[in-house]
């Protein structure tokens, strides 16, 4: 589980975070007192609750509600404030009166976390690879495959359109018939080589989208951005080199490192 808080530097940061880590002891929380930062971390970090201050809002509640939800839209988006929600025009989420700043405190329920048993281990760092549960590296039928397993998990769980990923693979415009038949070859392709290895499970299907089961694979940017200390350290500036779509999540991770060390 993956939470993230944007709070003033105004506000009791610590009280609040403790009380969060109490009612989601197993969470990994990432805390920012600004905006912009919380929205670059949930833009490429799946989170599954975002608590927001309302005076880092600018008075644009439902605006940054939105944008919260265009970048995850499956998290739930709590704001925080020390005024009653009913004083509020426009409440988008659920209000959650901090009993620092005054008010009753209304917790979100904790949430039971099921173990998964691990499918596959991934390596984003250097060169993208992918290895079986004895750790002997899996090939891919096609490279395209490869690569499209590889967007998966760069995705983080997002569920992803034929057209977007059409996009990523072949790098044009191209989404004619032909085209469509056959990025379902290459789809067909990735899911045998997962089935080979009893890992199709991994992948997820939906009304025409396609994603990973994040619980289900082991990755070293996963972990990384969970603030794993073994992943860090190996961090060494590559990530997914193969692939120049993921070059600029390089520089966000090398920023990351950067603060962290």
């Amino acid at each position: 589980m993956r939470v993230a808080a944007a709070l003033s530097e105004n506000f009791a940061v610590k009280a609040f975070t403790d009380s969060i880590k109490r009612t989601f002891p197993q969470a990994a929380l990432a805390v920012f007192n600004d905006i912009g930062e919380a929205f670059d971390y949930c833009r490429v970090c799946e989170t599954d609750i975002d608590f927001v201050d309302v005076s880092l809002c600018n008075a644009e509640v439902e605006k940054t509600s939105r944008r919260f939800k265009e970048l995850n839209p499956k998290t739930d988006i709590i704001f925080v404030t020390g005024m009653n929600g009913d004083d509020i025009a426009c409440s988008p989420g659920e209000w959650l009166l901090s009993p620092i700043l005054g008010g009753e405190q209304k917790e979100p329920e904790p949430q039971n976390e099921t173990r998964h048993e691990i499918l596959l281990y991934v390596q984003c760092f250097g060169n993208f690879d992918v290895f079986k549960t004895d750790r002997t590296r899996l090939n891919f039928k096609r490279k395209k495959s490869k690569e499209l397993f590889a967007y998966l998990v760069y995705r983080r769980g997002a569920a992803c359109s034929n057209a977007e990923i059409a996009g990523i693979l072949f790098d044009d415009d191209d989404y004619s018939l032909k085209r469509q038949q056959y990025l379902q070859k290459i789809i067909s392709f990735m899911i045998e080589t997962l089935a080979e290895v009893s890992a199709d499970d991994v992948i997820i299907r939906n009304r025409g989208n396609i994603s990973v089961d994040i619980n289900r694979i082991q990755c070293d940017y996963y972990r990384f951005i969970e603030n794993d200390s073994n992943a860090q350290r190996a961090w060494s500036g590559e990530f997914m080199t193969q692939y120049s779509w993921a070059e600029s999540t390089a520089g966000y991770i090398s920023g990351a490192y950067e603060k962290n060390s």
